[in-house]
């Protein structure tokens, strides 16, 4: 008979869904099927004590995250270098540290063994692990009573060495909160739609915002710190002990786990790589607009225009912009959105209503019609603005997306701005200028004639350091310069292409 299975991904706020069908009998529902041993290492890695997963059932009462293995790893397997970079310990909470939380070289070669899992001192440290029932944030001896079984342990090693992870499918960037995730290879939104269509839209809703049988939108779970890590996870595993089998989700590979992914981030979650897009000009079909060319206020399709590409106004790149006839004028004061927007690893405050400028904001202002030719701003809500989606992803760009300002100080009072990098390593920029910019623009930065002079010539001019950063990060939308294509460089990656930049291709500052 046919059997609507629901799958659940359970967060701290709530759980999402994934419906499919698939043919069954009345025992498939209880009976657990053999699957891969790596299949059920991601359970074990999840919670070794569920029944599901291989365990007893019994629930312990004393280190209760160390039944866990991705406390100190996280779901991604990279502990403080993944999606768990602002997780920290608690009283009986390990700490996924960078170091021997980072499993990525072991996973990557495939040389995590059995003795490395059971910590027992069998393994090439010696180190033995501390008794099950003794509360502290030690690792323990999984071989005691209360630990692993051995099939359990084969399981994690397995999962470890050879089963699907996120880190195949997407490059991370650390430094933003919540951490940027770019798909890579074949990932396909379109394909990924599909996906979506035929196993998530039935409790999720086609637009992810039901959230009457999960009680949460997909939206809000994954704008929170590391969920596409989770997600991708719980996606490609299950869940033990709940109706969100590996079966009943239809078996996905990793590959369709990655599409289903990417395309949540491109339509339904709030995207800051998007946003970035958004902000240079919204109307583009790759930043989600309609493809439609204004006939008046140009400029007032492009966020940049009055807060440049840095955010900063005229207190940054844009400092010598002026306003002309149609475009508006960069202020220093309402130009500037520093205040607003997120630092390193902290998020910003700003809100959609701040973006729309429909009347709903504070100030309670309420912008012209769109199609009114004069410098005030606009009502974005209106026919020819922006969309939902593109206005959550501006909010998402402004509150959590890389931007220059993290990776160096700007002399506004020299011309052109001066840009300082801090923390940033020409030798790492020229290694990855070879790899992912040389191809086009030559080794010498001559071969595209953007600017007198090649790149040189380009980055000479006035504050084209926030202009390239914003470039590199976000890419451009509806030309080959995209982000994917660039390489999903991260912020840090970015800033050092830069410094190799203004040292070495004739950019450098007296």
């Amino acid at each position: 008979m046919k059997k609507t299975l629901i799958l659940y991904l359970f967060s701290a706020a709530g759980f999402l869904l994934l419906s499919g069908c698939y043919s069954s009998s009345e025992d498939d529902v209880t009976t657990v099927p053999k699957i891969d041993n790596s299949f059920l290492g991601g359970l074990v890695w999840a919670n070794y004590t569920k029944t599901g997963a291989g365990g007893d059932g019994t629930v312990p009462t004393t280190n209760k995250d160390f039944v866990r293995c991705k406390a100190c790893h996280g779901w991604d397997g990279k502990g403080l270098a993944g999606g768990y970079v602002r997780r920290s310990a608690n009283t009986t909470r390990p700490n996924p540290t960078a170091i021997i939380g980072d499993l990525t070289v072991k996973m990557g070669l495939g040389t995590a063994t059995e003795a490395e899992v059971w910590h027992d001192g069998s393994q090439t440290s010696g180190i033995i692990g501390r008794a099950l029932n003794v509360e502290d944030q030690t690792m323990p001896n999984y071989s005691l009573a209360g630990g692993l079984t051995a099939e359990q342990v084969t399981g994690v090693v397995n999962f470890l060495n050879s089963g699907p992870k996120l880190t195949t499918y997407a490059d991370f960037d650390i430094t933003p909160n919540p951490v940027g995730y770019a798909f890579k290879g074949a990932t396909n939104v379109a394909t990924g739609a599909t996906l979506y269509a035929a196993n998530c839209a039935l409790c999720h809703g086609t637009d992810g915002l039901d959230a009457s049988v999960s009680g949460v939108t997909l939206d809000v779970y994954f704008a929170s710190d590391g969920k596409y890590s989770e997600g991708f996870h719980k996606i490609v595993y299950g869940i033990s002990n709940t109706i969100m089998t590996r079966v009943a989700s239809g078996n996905l590979s990793g590959q369709q786990t990655a599409n289903i992914l990417a395309y949540i981030q491109d339509t339904i979650a709030p995207n800051y790589y998007k946003g970035g897009l958004v902000w240079a000009n919204y109307t583009k079909t790759g930043a989600g607009g309609d493809g439609t060319v204004p006939t008046t206020n140009k400029d007032f399709v492009r966020c940049k225009a009055c807060h440049g590409w840095d955010g900063l106004g005229l207190d940054g790149g844009y400092v010598r912009r002026s306003a002309n006839a149609t475009r508006p004028n960069p202020t220093a004061v309402t130009g500037n959105l520093s205040s607003k927007m997120g630092t390193v690893g902290v998020v910003g405050t700003v809100v959609a209503a701040e973006v729309w400028h429909d009347g709903s904001q504070t100030s309670g202002i309420i912008g012209r019609a769109l199609d009114v030719e004069d410098q005030t701003m606009p009502d974005y809500s209106l026919a020819g603005g922006l969309t939902a989606k593109q206005t959550a992803d501006v909010v998402a760009f402004l509150n959590s997306g890389p931007r220059i300002t993290h990776h160096a100080t700007l002399n506004i009072v020299a011309d052109p701005v001066v840009y300082t990098f801090v923390g940033t390593s020409a030798a790492t920029g020229q290694t990855l200028y070879t790899a992912d910019c040389a191809g086009c623009h030559g080794a010498d930065g001559l071969t595209i004639p953007i600017g007198a002079g090649g790149l040189g010539g380009y980055f000479a001019s006035d504050g084209k350091y926030s202009e390239g950063f914003h470039k590199i990060i976000y890419g451009i939308s509806n030309t080959i310069m995209t982000r994917k294509a660039m390489g999903n460089l991260t912020s840090q990656e970015a800033a050092d292409i830069l410094t190799y930049i203004q040292a070495n291709l004739g950019t450098t500052f007296p």
